[in-house]
């Protein structure tokens, strides 16, 4: 028989013929940019499910072969899935996948199908507009959920040697956004900020080059804790119904997408997702107010789960500011103009946030981490 090619539907059909998880139809999933992702419909329900999904892993990003991926990081996500889903509780509001067959061979994981009816949070902040509601219970369950893992992820059980050995994960989380930092403000070739280039004080370059330096530097090498790796919005699933009045009701969120997991810094994975909502602030009419509130229910409610220094609200501004520069010219966001105004307010953080004062922590995106 032929090498079977599980990036393509009838391959994989062929591989779980003889499983349990032998399917109907196989079909592929959008969103996720390291693997090939399917839904499976069962011929025979597995422990009651009718359907699962299947990550198979190359040692690539699917369309660029020369974006080399280790294929180790799925050992690191089963892991990380397999021990917060022992921690957490059934009726908990955030929930992760369970595993149900993991093959190091092939490079597949089956787990568990968050359902056809689930959106990223992302895309609920662009297209529906959730109402106040619907927004604080998210943002609330989302700041819980990440502050028990930080807490949970700086003691034994987290077993953080083993999770210490996801080396890319680190070098890559660090790179995609410091290590294009000082670059992005200097070289003036990306079309949103160049004609005319932004022209950044020196001074300012210089400030901004030993905040990176030293961000990366602490990325590369820290143990204070595990972090899921890629907290963002489109990592978030989330499902809804109607309610007797018609109203949305949040039934449950998902966690997905670990392979970035690791011992890493709190405030930047808190940084990276409350950058990510103030890039729905300031470019989506229809998200604007709730993503706000999704932003500072969630620093409320981590700050009422876990203990909160200085160090981490400065990581966490430092990080929505690099973030803020780094990514925002490089995806379709919106107009130039806005484009521009938004890296410069995340240059702002940069210059001022290392050194900055409570009050002015206090005041800023972040600030309800200490208020």
């Amino acid at each position: 028989m032929a090498k079977l090619d599980l990036a393509q539907s009838e391959d994989v059909l062929t591989y779980l013929a003889n499983t349990p998880f032998r399917s109907v139809t196989v079909t592929p999933l959008v969103g996720g940019m390291g693997n090939y992702t399917f839904r499976l419909r069962l011929h025979t329900p597995y422990e009651g499910q009718t359907s699962l999904v299947l990550k198979h892993g190359k040692p690539y990003i699917p369309g660029n072969e020369d974006f080399a991926l280790a294929l180790e990081r799925q050992r690191f996500e089963v892991a990380a899935l397999r021990q917060v889903k022992g921690w957490l509780r059934e009726d908990d509001m955030v929930a992760v996948p369970a595993v149900h067959s993991f093959d190091e061979d092939a490079n597949v994981i089956i787990m568990d199908d968050c359902g056809e009816s689930v959106v990223t949070l992302k895309q609920l902040l662009l297209t529906t507009s959730p109402q106040s509601v619907l927004a604080r219970q998210m943002g609330t369950s989302l700041g819980v959920f990440l502050a028990r893992l930080h807490s949970w992820g700086g003691g034994s059980d987290a077993n953080l040697a083993f999770f210490a050995q996801n080396k890319q994960a680190r070098e890559l989380s660090a790179f995609i956004t410091y290590g294009r930092l000082v670059s992005t403000l200097a070289d003036g070739t990306l079309p949103a900020l160049s004609d005319p280039p932004l022209s950044i004080p020196q001074d300012e370059l210089e400030r901004v080059e030993v905040v990176a330096k030293n961000a990366t530097q602490a990325m590369l090498t820290t143990q204070g804790t595990l972090v899921m790796g890629d907290f963002w919005p489109g990592n978030v699933l989330v499902k809804t119904s109607v309610g007797d009045g018609g109203e949305p009701v949040l039934e449950r969120l998902w966690v997905v997408d670990w392979e970035l997991v690791r011992p890493g810094v709190a405030g930047v994975e808190i940084g990276q997702f409350c950058a990510e909502l103030t890039q729905v602030q300031r470019f989506s009419s229809n998200g604007k107010d709730a993503s706000i509130q999704v932003r500072d229910s969630f620093l409320s409610a981590y700050r009422e789960t876990r203990a909160v220094g200085v160090d981490v609200v400065k990581a966490a501004l430092i990080h929505v500011g690099a973030h803020l520069v780094t990514w925002t010219p490089r995806v379709p966001w919106g107009g130039k103009e806005t484009v521009r105004e938004v890296v410069l307010e995340g240059l702002g953080y940069l210059v001022n946030a290392q050194n900055a004062e409570e009050e002015y922590l206090k005041q800023s995106l972040v600030g309800k981490l200490l208020l």
